[in-house]
């Protein structure tokens, strides 16, 4: 009995807050207000941020193969940022530990790497991460 209640009781709050929700005179949801941005706009920020993704992958994944080291990752994500996803970094500050965006990108990609690859690789990137980041603090 307690556990039909409590469904209906969580069905009644759903439906109330959704019903909240939809602006029914407009045919939309309330928090789909315009952005004043065009649909050309949104499309090219959208352009942009699969360019920097895939850019990202890419990166991501010859660090793990070892194609490219550390240093050479971290100046081709640092570049890309900053030309087509700024909010990258921004949202950096709160997703990886470090003192600077330089730090931040180190671990992040360190992180990337540990979701993909095997644990042979991580032992030689070690030693070019603490180097990298070592160099990065020095250029403060």
């Amino acid at each position: 009995m307690n556990k039909l209640a409590i469904f209906v009781t969580l069905l009644g709050v759903s439906g109330l807050a959704t019903a909240r929700l939809l602006d029914f005179s407009a045919d939309r949801w309330a928090g789909d207000e315009p952005t004043g941005r065009s649909e050309r706009q949104v499309h090219e920020q959208w352009v942009r941020y699969q360019v920097f993704k895939q850019t990202l992958k890419d990166t991501v994944d010859e660090l793990g193969n070892g194609q490219i080291g550390v240093k050479q990752a971290h100046q081709r994500v640092l570049a890309i940022a900053r030309e087509y996803c700024p909010d990258y970094l921004r949202h950096l500050r709160s997703w990886e530990v470090g003192e600077t965006d330089d730090e931040r990108i180190v671990h992040n990609l360190v992180g990337h790497v540990r979701e993909e690859c095997a644990n042979p690789i991580l032992e030689r990137l070690q030693e070019q991460v603490c180097e990298c980041l070592e160099e990065l603090r020095t250029k403060k």
